[in-house]
């Protein structure tokens, strides 16, 4: 990430949506594999759609309010049953993403 951020004023780095785009526009070049395997970590589905928060997250301890992470299985496992219908259609930015390589 460090090639693909901006310096800022105080000497941090700070990764913005153009270079994390142009991180992963490098990265899908020298390992797919890796890159859907990350996309698919933060939630996303293979058209690009991404997994409701609900089937995401489950509440630890629901008096505090503390959320946590269901296992990537139990997630995807939700994410199908709550929306079997509708993952078989191509999302609208997938589409457009797919054009660009036309």
């Amino acid at each position: 990430f460090a090639r693909h951020a901006v310096d800022e004023p105080d000497g941090t780095k700070l990764l913005n949506l153009k270079g994390f785009l142009a991180y992963y526009r490098d990265a899908v070049h020298n390992n797919e594999f890796q890159v859907v395997k990350e996309l698919h970590a933060f939630g996303f589905r293979p058209n690009l759609t991404r997994r409701h928060n609900d089937s995401r997250w489950y509440a630890a301890d629901e008096n505090i309010g503390q959320k946590r992470p269901y296992l990537l299985r139990e997630s995807m496992a939700i994410d199908v049953a709550m929306n079997h219908a509708s993952l078989s259609r191509i999302h609208f930015f997938s589409e457009l993403g797919l054009q660009a390589l036309i």
